[in-house]
Parts: C-alpha cells; sequence; structure tokens
C-alpha cells in the first residue's frame, strides 16, 4: 500500500504533508491510518488544493487574480489589492498565481517570485562557455538557442507533444508566444553557483537540506547530468523512496568499474588485500570483467572460484549492470 506524504506521530496518529515550491504545506492531523489515506487521496484527485471538496473552509487556500491594465499585468488578492506587479509576461505571472497561495497568509513574495522563476526557466540551462541556452527533458538535450524566448517556446512544444519532434511543427501556434514580453531575469547567478550543486574536481553533486539533515547525491560528469536528477528530484517534492533509489545508483554508476583496468586491450580485475596486490585474470571485454569481479565479490573474492565461474557462467554476455539514474521512474 502507497504511504507516501502520510507521516505518524508520537502519539500515534497520522498527519499529511507534501512540499510545494519549497515550501511545505499541512493538511491535518488524523486518528488512524484509514482516515489519513482517505484524505490524501482525495487531495490527489483535487491537485492538493485546500478547498470545499477536499473539506477545508475557503479560508484555507487563499486566491488571487490577474488583472490588466494597459500592457502590464498584475496580481490581486480577493480584496482587490495588488501583491504583485507590474509583469509585463502574463506566462510568468500565472506561474506566480498557482505558487503565491501557498505562501500566505504571511506572504513572502519574494521566495513566492524565485520558485516562480525557478518554474518558469525549469528545463532551461544556461551554457556560459557558448552565452547560450540548452534544453535539458527526460534525460536528453534539445537544441542550443541564442534567445531564451526561442528556448522557452522549444520546450514548450517539446512537452506539448511528449518530444515527438516529428508532429511538432503542427502544434507551433499552441503554445505560448514570448517574443513580445520582458521576461524575467534569468538566475544566471544561481546557474553558476548550481543551487542544490557543487563542484568537486570537475564533477558535480546534488545536496540539498531535508528536515536538517543534508542529502548528498553523485557525483556526475557534467552539470547538466546533476541538474536533471536535481529537477527529477524537485518535480517528486524529494519523495525519499526516489532519493534512495536515485542515491544508490548515483554510487553504482561512480564505482561500476572498481576493481577493474584496462591494460592495451585486455581489462584485468585487481585489488589490493593486506598490503598484497591480487590479481584475478584478463578479460576481453568489460562486460566479463565487470560479472567476474561482481561474481567474486558475492563469493568473497574466493579466487579458487574462479575457473568455476568462468565455465559454469558463460551468459556473462547477457549481463549487465542498470545503472540508468531514472530507471524505474520515467
Amino acid at each position: 500500500m502507497n504511504y507516501s506524504n502520510i507521516y505518524k506521530t508520537n502519539n500515534n496518529n497520522f498527519f499529511i504533508s507534501k512540499n510545494f515550491y519549497g515550501h511545505r504545506i499541512y493538511y491535518g492531523t488524523f486518528n488512524n491510518l484509514t482516515e489519513a489515506i482517505k484524505k490524501r487521496d482525495l487531495l490527489i484527485k483535487y491537485d492538493w488544493i485546500k478547498c470545499k471538496n477536499t473539506g477545508y473552509s475557503k479560508d484555507s487556500f487563499y486566491e488571487y487574480n490577474i488583472i490588466k491594465k494597459e500592457n502590464n499585468y498584475y496580481l490581486i488578492n480577493k480584496d482587490n489589492k495588488e501583491v504583485y506587479g507590474p509583469c509585463q509576461c502574463y506566462k510568468f505571472i500565472d506561474i506566480l498565481k498557482n505558487i503565491i497561495p501557498y505562501y500566505t497568509p504571511d506572504i513572502n513574495i519574494n521566495l513566492a517570485k524565485k520558485m516562480a522563476i525557478k518554474e518558469f526557466y525549469k528545463n532551461i540551462s544556461y551554457n556560459k562557455l557558448h552565452n547560450s541556452y540548452i534544453i535539458c527533458y527526460k534525460g536528453k538535450h534539445y537544441g542550443v538557442f541564442s534567445k531564451l524566448s526561442s528556448a522557452l517556446k522549444e520546450r514548450d512544444l517539446l512537452k506539448l507533444c511528449d518530444c515527438d519532434e516529428d508532429i511538432m511543427c503542427e502544434y507551433t501556434e499552441l503554445v505560448y508566444e514570448y517574443d513580445k514580453d520582458i521576461l524575467p531575469k534569468y538566475p544566471y547567478k544561481q546557474e553558476n553557483n548550481i543551487e542544490h550543486e557543487y563542484s568537486l574536481n570537475k564533477h558535480h553533486r546534488v545536496r540539498k537540506k531535508i528536515n536538517g539533515v543534508s542529502i548528498h547525491i553523485g557525483s556526475y560528469s557534467s552539470y547538466d547530468q546533476a541538474k536533471i536528477v536535481r529537477e527529477y528530484l524537485d518535480d517528486h517534492n524529494w519523495d525519499m523512496k526516489i532519493v534512495k533509489h536515485i542515491r544508490n545508483i548515483s554510487s553504482a554508476i561512480l564505482y561500476k568499474d572498481r576493481y577493474i583496468n584496462k591494460k592495451g586491450n585486455k581489462y584485468y580485475v585487481s585489488r589490493i588485500f593486506k598490503g598484497k596486490y591480487l590479481r584475478y585474470g584478463s578479460y576481453d571485454t568489460i562486460q566479463k570483467a565487470r560479472y567476474i569481479r561482481d561474481m567474486l565479490i558475492s563469493n568473497n573474492w574466493n579466487i579458487e572460484k574462479i575457473d568455476s565461474l568462468k565455465v559454469k557462467n558463460n551468459n556473462y554476455l547477457d549481463y549487465c549492470d542498470s545503472t540508468d539514474i531514472l530507471e524505474d521512474f520515467i
């Protein structure tokens, strides 16, 4: 059974919470698990909005509207007071409208705006060396763009057509046009400093603090790889099951050729044990070397079993390490 977003208290009650745009929202405490699951499933049905349909009063979730004055857009609350504006990009203020209710009643407009900018430029990475923008979506790179407006439109097309580039030309008029808008400032400084990530020996790690505990994942050979992982975790609200899976798979990637060295056209399995250098044979392919290495580890490095491993397990060609970072979740 799925218990995501449900947590047990010290008093054996259960509460529901979910992270939205870097802000944790609580949905109440329940006497038993059955009640909590029923409420959680109802919230999922209505996109986690506290409203009459989910059993909350209308004051539990603040609604905002967008108005237009001349060429500018403004965000107003239920009392018709301006909360944000002027803004000359409808798409951005529409994103902000959906985010800002999670920061009320005590509105932190700067934090909400920061989250809206992050959402607005999601899947778009800046290449400082070439002064260009790259779309990183579903683990792949799509195009290089000199203009942000072009990258944004192409990203929206990719999402609309589910990456089917053959039909994208038929839907160009259905996506938002950014060319005439004044776009929010792209977070160049944030990209250069790599939020949640840091450079380490030309590699990158993903890091985040959750409940006061610092979580590290990686490392990855490029910033773009680390960003894909971070964005995927953001999309899934840093679900700890997914965090654990990606961290384990990332470790497997980082150490997948441990104890294997290549010399010429051969792959050698070897290790240092109690100050002695031990070699466990040479192999024609990296796949076979990995297979023998893993079998030796599972047999406590029993060198006497090497011959039986080679003879008994001739199916090593079918052996592969499953190190696709997001394999189980995309």
